[in-house]
């Protein structure tokens, strides 16, 4: 079997109809990257991150100190006055390791950030279409409700004509009320997408959002295949903030532990004056170490629960892979499905189905055929319409999850790919 060429719904739908209105796609993006609180949060998370970098990098602060001797009049000792400096240093490559630690954790920072703001556009772009599909799904509503508000109309005319029954006249008007529930229940649907639309743009919930017209359903256009997904998708944010953030800070602090054996150096340096007399008159310098050997346990502690840490980060790694190529892969599978679905029902179903309505209609008028199939054909017609607009949405939202995975921008096709 050929390799499916993936069909994206890239229309000039994606925005709203005028690129000047504040309603448009790309403007509420822009204004969700500006005011969404949960990425500013992120990024001050992450410039915080980058903040302990030089802390675990410096060296641990000097310590200064005063001794003061006197002595008394009887006293055959003289009076001292001594200033003294000491500075610990640990040993050798500690303050890189410790650096390398907190730089890992940057950047674990750095891609949850990236992350969130990728989750927030996917998010927009998901709310968009829910409210893209509620809107239209009114339209379609209000539609039905017309025709059958005309429907009402004829049986009245034919029954009070003697021509057809009560029964008729009953059913259609019963239709007309059926579509006046569900014009309710979708109203608040229609809501629903609106609070969650303006929840992260940071409006308030019933801050109107008008999708303009000619958002429709979008053309579809083969661009990109599965192979060139999932290579994509190793690179997202999550899984680099996995691999170059907490991995390597698991290796950083299993190095670090290691050196635990390594003993830290004290220098100090004291200064003494005697009698009160100007001057200094006697130096003292000092070396001093620790002892970590008599601290065996704790050290070997440390070192397993660091590499007990590492190889934690790494299955979680692993776990990711494995989670990112299986999400990928039903992305696709779903898009694919929905552009299938789409088709077959612009193509032939509904095409087809409204020869039915027409068809029942007219056998209706002339004597031939029953109320009762034109009420079954138009509502079959109803729901073949609504179910393509939530095939139209759902291919959108999809789209968008996918978009997220792969880090925001879909790969584009090779030459060849596109031939």
């Amino acid at each position: 079997m050929k390799p499916i060429l993936i069909a994206f719904m890239l229309a000039v739908g994606t925005i709203a109809a005028s690129a000047q209105t504040n309603d448009s796609l790309d403007a509420l993006i822009e204004t969700a990257l500006a005011k969404n609180p949960e990425i500013a949060m992120a990024r001050k998370k992450w410039d915080a991150a980058l903040q302990k970098i030089p802390q675990a990098r410096a060296l641990d602060d000097p310590t200064v100190g005063v001794d003061a001797w006197r002595k008394s009049e009887e006293a055959a000792s003289p009076s001292q006055t001594g200033l003294m400096v000491s500075q610990s240093i640990p040993w050798f490559g500690k303050r890189d390791l410790r650096g390398s630690v907190e730089t890992g954790a940057a950047k674990q920072a750095e891609m949850t950030w990236r992350m969130k703001t990728l989750e927030v556009v996917a998010k927009v772009k998901r709310s968009y279409y829910d409210l893209w599909q509620a809107q239209r799904e009114l339209d379609i509503n209000q539609r039905n409700q017309e025709l059958m508000q005309q429907f009402v109309e004829v049986a009245r005319s034919r029954y009070e004509a003697g021509k057809a029954s009560q029964s008729d006249l009953i059913r259609a008007q019963n239709g007309l009320a059926r579509l006046a529930e569900d014009r309710t229940d979708r109203m608040r649907v229609r809501l629903q997408a609106l609070a969650e639309l303006n929840r992260f743009t940071r409006r308030a919930p019933n801050s109107p959002v008008e999708i303009g017209p000619d958002v429709t359903a979008p053309v579809l256009q083969p661009v990109v295949t599965l192979d060139q997904l999932q290579a994509a998708a190793a690179c997202r944010p999550e899984l680099q903030g996995l691999q170059e953030g907490a991995v390597r800070s698991a290796e950083s602090a299993l190095a670090l532990a290691k050196k635990g054996y390594d003993p830290d150096v004290q220098i100090r340096v004291e200064a003494w004056q005697y009698e009160g007399k100007s001057g200094i008159q006697e130096y003292d310098a000092g070396v001093s170490v620790n002892f970590p050997w008599f601290n065996h346990g704790k050290y070997k502690a440390a070192v397993n629960e660091a590499r007990a840490n590492l190889d934690a980060t790494r299955d979680e790694l692993d776990a990711m892979r494995v989670q990112t190529a299986a999400e990928v892969n039903e992305l696709y599978d779903g898009i694919h499905t929905m552009h299938h679905h789409y088709e077959l029902y612009v193509g032939q179903l509904i095409p087809q189905q409204q020869l039915a309505v027409d068809a029942a209609r007219s056998a209706y008028e002339s004597g031939t055929g029953g109320f009762l199939d034109i009420l079954d054909a138009r509502r079959m017609l109803f729901d073949l319409e609504m179910q393509n607009l939530h095939h139209a949405a759902e291919f959108q939202r999809l789209l968008a999850s996918l978009e997220r995975m792969v880090g925001g921008r879909l790969p584009m096709a090779t030459t060849e790919e596109k031939k």
